[in-house]
This record gives structure tokens, sequence and C-alpha cells, in this order.
């Protein structure tokens, strides 16, 4: 988990905050997020001896894939309609980011 953490702050920290910021409030931002969450947890489950930390998403996809994938779309369409300010679209992008840096580290 820190090295993770140091790897995210190292990155950003690189890449300066003209670039950090267009992303940082990017709509994409929060898309690329639910992919990879959503791709990490699969391969996580699927190797066993991992549980999903979530509870709503846990209960999703005890009734199979289909209702936990149709979430993370519902989620992306509400956002793509919900017209943020900056800040609270960064706000979304980071919590939607969160389970990266849980799923990560045991990939």
């Amino acid at each position: 988990m820190r090295r993770t953490l140091a790897a995210l702050v190292l990155c950003l920290a690189l890449s300066g905050c003209a670039t950090i910021q267009p992303i940082a409030q990017s709509k994409e931002t929060f898309v690329a997020c639910q992919v990879a969450d959503a791709a990490t947890t699969s391969v996580l489950l699927g190797r066993g001896g991992f549980v999903e930390a979530n509870p709503i998403m846990a209960a999703l996809i005890k009734h199979g894939w289909i209702p936990f994938v149709a979430f993370k779309v519902a989620l992306v369409w509400i956002v793509y309609r919900f017209d943020a300010s900056p800040p609270v679209q960064t706000v979304f992008n980071a919590v939607a980011c969160l389970p990266l840096i849980h799923n990560v580290p045991h990939l």
C-alpha cells in the first residue's frame, strides 16, 4: 500500500500542477477509474482469496457481473448528466479512484 501511494505521489509530482488539474477535473478520469476498478476487481475475484470490500458492490457481484457492470455504467451516466463544478468533479474522481489504491497492491 505504501509503495502504491508513494508511486502515485511521485507521478503527480513529476507531471506538474498544470497537467494534474485538467486530469483531476475531467469526467474521462472518472470513467477510467470506474473501468480500471471493474477490471482489477474482476481479476482479483477470479484468482480467489479476495473479497469485495464495498458491501454494495459485493451484493451486486453475488448476483453476477451484469448488475455490477450495470451499476458502474449508471454511475458514469449520472456523472456525465450532472454538470459538476470542477472542484466537485475532482472529488468525484478522487472517490472513484480510491478502490484502485486498494486493488493494485493485490494484483
